[in-house]
């Protein structure tokens, strides 16, 4: 089992934090979305806003654990034209500041009255910073403006996943679906040009049987001229023959 990762692939860890990340983002943003719109009377009225700061806390440390992760391992290397490449690099420290501006913007909305953030009932993170005016305000309208963007900008990266997969067809999207050998690709586009090397080899193998007779003239002419070869040497005497009546001449 690939645990770490490579040059041209990501391992199993990469691969759980990731889709536990893509996860969570979007389940809290559906959570968010939906707990807003309760009445003081629904059953989740309570609840929902108790699990999202929980789960909150979760994707906090699931960023964490995966920079470290990160540092650790070597970064495989994008796939696709040199400004696609350079994108990638950028959308994905994007990545990383939005998810940790939504999370620090939701914490300070929890703390502004000085109260802790209770994580599954089994822990409290102390409130480090309260009293600020406005401060839940402001941080509600920073917290819904910043996971509105981590969202869309999570769209266009899917989108760009599926066009290297469909268009592209290169191993960006298998990698973060599964481990893949180091051997697999050994540069990025190294599937580009094996689908070109195929392509050019099935023209090729065409082009030859374009002339369905063509092979069979060639071996009519081969057989022809090994006919004349061993007509010419069926009468091994002939030559000699030849030579004595022209010396009785």
């Amino acid at each position: 089992m690939q645990w770490r990762n490579h040059p041209h692939g990501y391992g199993l860890v990469s691969i759980t934090l990731h889709w536990l990340m893509a996860l969570l983002i979007f389940g809290l943003f559906a959570l968010g979305k939906y707990m807003v719109s309760l009445d003081y009377y629904h059953p989740w009225y309570q609840a929902a806003p108790d699990l999202h700061r929980s789960l909150g806390v979760a994707v906090a440390l699931l960023l964490v654990l995966r920079l470290a992760w990160r540092l650790a391992n070597p970064r495989p290397q994008p796939m696709g034209k040199i400004w696609e490449r350079r994108i990638a690099l950028w959308v994905h420290r994007l990545f990383y500041l939005l998810t940790a501006a939504v999370v620090v913007a939701g914490y300070l909305i929890t703390t502004a009255d000085g109260q802790p953030v209770v994580v599954f009932g089994r822990f409290e993170l102390p409130a480090t910073l309260h009293g600020l005016e406005n401060q839940a305000d402001l941080a509600g309208q920073w917290h819904d403006g910043l996971a509105i963007t981590l969202v869309s900008l999570a769209g266009l990266h899917t989108l760009a996943a599926l066009k290297h997969h469909f268009i592209d067809r290169d191993d960006t999207l298998i990698r973060m679906l599964r481990p893949l050998p180091p051997s697999r690709s050994a540069a990025p586009g190294a599937n580009n040009r094996s689908l070109k090397a195929t392509r050019l080899a099935d023209q090729k193998k065409q082009g030859r049987s374009a002339a369905p007779g063509a092979n069979n003239r060639s071996l009519k002419a081969i057989r022809l001229v090994d006919q004349r070869k061993q007509g010419r040497s069926a009468a091994p005497g002939a030559n000699d023959t030849h030579q004595r009546k022209q010396q009785e001449e």
